[in-house]
């Protein structure tokens, strides 16, 4: 029996030594403590030893009954940890009560059955629920199958103990479970490892695959040991290539192989290269860019390969060149913008032998045509210039749009007279564009300087180009507004807003109205203007709106009332209109303060504005329109009537309809 029991001593101490230098290695709270279940379990059974030898020191008895129930407890909570399992503190409870009254139960000294039983049965459930979880992850696990036999065993020993032969087999049975629990267990422990690293590695392979980049390992010579699936549609290479041998510089034009080395010796050596850009080539030999970013593997230390990403950036070298494009060049000319010109400028500087020239172009009247026709209008007018431009310029010629409205162009003077000859060659580009669009005149105001060195300063050649162009500008900036004003004069009349004759029998009408009130023929002469071109702001409301059959929504209301303020800017640029800009702007205001754009009331109406909108509903009631016929000169009259206090001056409308009346008799008279 003592063989036996030195025989078990010997197993568990040897895998109490295994299961701690695991738990060093993995440092896993499960290995930890069913290393000291392990380690207890020992120290039980070299007490059980002395006990044999007939020590029987209470010690040593309550060392061995304390590993009795101390060993399968951590065993339980290890294998809990290990399964993820909640603990049953009941099951603990039960074990530390059992220990307890067979510790109290042999000090004074009770029968022995009645404090082994007891023990035994706790002990089976011990082994039992630690080996059912074991079953319950592998029915093929032996580690459960040990434990619920050792459960067993325990369970039938009360009633096999008092035989003599059977204590011996009793200490062999012992033995034998706990051997075959420590390896089963461990055999399980590293079977579950294995299948939570394939588990883990499939995850990692199922993620490499999911991703639209390459993810690669290779060794120190370059050759490719793992690469992801889209590897191959990346590459154009087929499995068939990779087990055949792949090396990355395959994937790498030759002229980039000797830096893709020199960053592997570098990784060698500890060194962190980041992520490089270099070009790709495919089987097919496509060439494209690439960034890879790779980190050494190491194995006790050393590197021995790598691992990382590779990833095409041809979008993002398209979008870069876009984005450096969209910086250098002017989005709306095509000329190149401020930054793309100091560039260009700067390199012309670098090597030029030449004196040079800038000529600096200003568009007149941009702002009044942004304002009246629309910002699609002022646009169109600079991508105009721009054409002009860079027909008229040379290739060595630098241009660009420096400002909202300017433009400078940069002249090596490589003959005499070349700077003032692109000058006149912009006017008369002008000039042309301006006979064969007559709707909408373009102006611009030019000036230029020239260096007499190539060392000249040419911020201070920019600053006399503009100063001289501004002088050009004061000269004829009002020659300039005015010829837009005339064309947008020359619109409004073509267009004869409404009915055909509108403006005209408004005229009239105005003219009859003032009579009666007897104003000034001064007056009589800009009320006649203000008839002709009080709607000279609606050249800039889109025809949709403006000539639109039905009912305006809310939003093309608010679009169609502007042309009061586009007007008013439009007359106040102009020499001729500029003395009704004022009345322009009011003519839509309301008796009642109802009106707009101001909400203007009674007295603070201009007469001139008030007059205007009693002739304008006139002419609009009596004029046929695309929904409704016009109304009898009767029916007008009593609409005005209703108005007359909310919309109109009441004091307007009575000397008006008086008057209407009157003419309409002395008509009658004469028939």
């Amino acid at each position: 029996m003592e063989h036996v029991v030195i025989g078990a001593i010997s197993v568990v101490a040897v895998f109490t030594i295994i299961i701690f230098s695991l738990y060093l290695q993995s440092w896993e709270k499960c290995m930890y403590i069913w290393a000291w279940s392990w380690l207890i379990n020992l120290v039980g059974l070299i007490a059980l030893l002395f006990l044999i030898f007939h020590y029987n020191d209470n010690l040593i008895i309550t060392h061995t009954i304390a590993s009795v129930y101390v060993a399968p407890l951590l065993l339980y909570l290890g294998s809990c940890e290990f399964f993820d399992r909640p603990v049953n503190k009941s099951i603990i409870l039960g074990i530390l009560a059992a220990g307890i009254f067979n510790i109290t139960g042999i000090f004074i000294k009770l029968p022995f059955m009645l404090y082994f039983i007891p023990a035994c049965i706790c002990l089976f459930i011990m082994f039992f629920v630690t080996g059912r979880m074991f079953l319950q992850d592998s029915l093929k696990s032996f580690a459960g199958w040990f434990m619920l036999a050792n459960g067993v065993h325990i369970l039938g020993s009360p009633f096999l103990y008092p035989v003599d032969q059977y204590q011996h087999w009793g200490y062999f049975l012992t033995s034998f479970f706990f051997t075959g629990i420590s390896i089963s267990l461990l055999v399980h422990y590293f079977q579950n490892r294995n299948n939570m690293l394939a588990r883990s590695e499939a995850k990692y392979q199922e993620l490499a695959d999911f991703l639209p980049d390459v993810v690669y390992e290779m060794d120190l010579n370059g050759r490719l040991t793992y690469v992801n699936k889209n590897a191959f549609a990346f590459w154009k290479a087929t499995r068939e290539d990779y087990d055949k041998g792949l090396n990355v510089l395959d994937f790498i034009v030759p002229e980039d192989r000797t830096k893709v080395k020199e960053n592997i010796q570098k990784l060698i050596m500890g060194v962190d290269t980041g992520p490089n850009e270099y070009t790709g080539q495919r089987r097919d030999g496509t060439r494209f860019p690439v960034i890879i970013r790779s980190t050494p593997i190491y194995r006790k230390g050393k590197a021995v390969g790598f691992r990382g990403f590779i990833i095409d950036i041809t979008e993002r070298k398209k979008l870069e060149m876009k984005m450096q494009y969209l910086s250098c060049y002017d989005a709306l000319t095509g000329l190149k913008s401020r930054y793309g010109f100091q560039q260009d400028v700067a390199r012309l500087l670098e090597n030029n032998t030449y004196k040079l020239g800038v000529i600096i172009c200003d568009v007149d009247g941009l702002k009044l045509v942004n304002d009246t026709m629309g910002h699609h209008a002022g646009d169109e007018m600079l991508k105009c210039v721009a054409r002009i431009i860079k027909k008229m310029t040379r290739d060595i010629d630098v241009t660009a749009r420096v400002g909202g409205d300017e433009f400078c162009i940069v002249v090596p003077v490589t003959r005499s007279g070349i700077v003032e000859e692109t000058a006149q060659l912009l006017r008369k580009g002008i000039t042309g564009h301006n006979k064969t669009n007559p709707k909408l005149p373009l102006s611009l105001s030019v000036g230029y300087a020239i260096g007499d060195d190539p060392a000249n300063d040419l911020m201070q050649l920019y600053k006399q180009a503009d100063d001289f162009m501004y002088r050009n500008k004061l000269h004829h900036s009002q020659s300039n507004r005015s010829a837009i004003v005339q064309t947008l004069m020359k619109a409004l009349k073509a267009r004869d807003f409404i009915t055909e004759g509108h403006a005209e029998r408004l005229q009239d009408l105005v003219i009859d109205i003032a009579s009666i009130i007897r104003l000034s023929e001064e007056k009589l002469s800009d009320l006649r203007l203000l008839a002709q071109f009080h709607d000279i702001g609606k050249v800039g409301i889109p025809d949709r709106i403006l000539f639109k059959p039905g009912p305006l929504t809310g939003e093309e209301k608010k679009e169609m009332e502007r042309h009061c303020e586009i007007g008013f800017r439009i007359a106040r640029s102009s020499n001729e209109l500029a003395s009704i800009a004022e009345w322009v702007l009011r003519h839509h205001e309301w008796w009642n303060g109802e009106g707009y754009p101001l909400g203007l009331k009674r007295e603070e109406i201009p007469l001139e504005c008030r007059i205007l909108a009693i002739a304008d509903a006139y002419d609009a009631m009596t004029s046929d329109r695309p929904y409704r016929k016009a109304m009898s000169h009767f029916e007008a009259l009593v609409e005005l009537k209703a108005g007359a206090g909310t919309q109109f001056d009441p004091h307007l409308i009575a000397k008006f309809i008086k008057a209407a009346g009157k003419n309409a008799c002395d008509q009658a008279a004469n028939i």
